[in-house]
């Protein structure tokens, strides 16, 4: 069997990957029992159940190899995104398919064209091209529940501003803080609005229920708040112009680093600048350059 025929073959066996990939990314209706076996924290399914591909394919690496499916995500990244950890790891599994596959696809393309590489060179690539795309859902998680915690910090300002009012108003503090989680439908106000509801059904103090929202998810301003609203329950405490301090605080503080994220890429500016300058000299100069040399 030739070179060729070989990679030919090892090609075919990459796009049935690639076509289980295209599968896992085309839109599917999710599976309600495979939806909560996902939800446990410890799977015990020894194989993979229905439902979507991805969380198939995460099932069973979380319960085989436990040690490939750690993510270097925080918990509460997975809660304020409300991403599944199971599903992410069978997500970063299958890119890395992809990635191992398309060099060895675009080496296929290249031997129809009758200009091959080595085998070497799109086995070396694929290896690189999946450690890479395995990590890549990481950083991209991370960065997607470091600008969910922002538009959080954001809306809470709007919630404790409504939270004042409703106690000036000689709202009690339980009803001053669902009152004001009604006032809005985003995806901030429903989660403060479910842990509300889920306080007043367990019989659970509001204010306990939204720091330990604050703990899961990681955003320490709604723990501040929380504190806040206990002393206006527990000790009958005026609080309103303590969450009128509390959100001109928190305004602030977005402003400030709104006003330093926007220094840091003022400053970050420079570079492609710089090398556009450096790009149009070396166009300008280089005919001249390479007159003198053949000169």
């Amino acid at each position: 069997m030739t070179a060729l025929q070989l990679e030919m073959l090892a090609g075919a066996a990459i796009a049935l990957g690639v076509l289980m990939v295209a599968r896992a990314l085309a839109p599917s209706t999710p599976d309600l029992g495979s939806a909560f076996r996902a939800m446990a924290p410890a799977p015990t399914v020894a194989g993979p159940g229905p439902g979507d591909l991805q969380s198939r394919v995460g099932l069973w690496i979380t319960t085989h190899s436990p040690a490939l499916a750690r993510a270097r995500v925080s918990d509460a990244d997975f809660a304020i995104l409300a991403v599944n950890p199971i599903t992410h790891t069978g997500r970063k599994l299958l890119a890395s398919t992809y990635g191992l596959a398309f060099p060895m696809l675009a080496n296929l393309a290249l031997a129809a064209a009758g200009v091959p590489l080595p085998w070497a060179v799109p086995a070396v690539a694929g290896l690189a091209t999946g450690v890479l795309f395995f990590t890549i859902p990481d950083g991209a998680l991370r960065d997607r529940a470091a600008a969910a915690r922002l538009d959080f910090a954001r809306a809470l300002v709007s919630y404790i501003d409504l939270v004042g009012l409703e106690r000036r108003s000689g709202s009690g503090t339980a009803a001053a803080m669902e009152s004001a989680a009604a006032t809005a439908d985003n995806w901030v106000f429903l989660r403060l609005r479910a842990a509300l509801g889920t306080a007043r059904y367990a019989g659970v103090a509001p204010w306990d229920s939204l720091g330990l929202l604050a703990a899961d998810i990681g955003v320490p301003q709604l723990d501040d708040v929380a504190n806040i609203m206990r002393l206006a329950g527990e000790e009958s405490t005026s609080v309103a112009d303590a969450l009128t301090a509390r959100s001109e605080a928190l305004r602030n503080q977005l402003a400030e680093d709104e006003h330093a994220a926007a220094n840091a890429a003022g400053e970050r500016m420079w570079i492609p600048g710089s090398l556009l300058v450096v790009i149009y000299l070396i166009l300008l100069a280089g005919p001249g350059v390479m007159r003198v040399i053949g000169g």
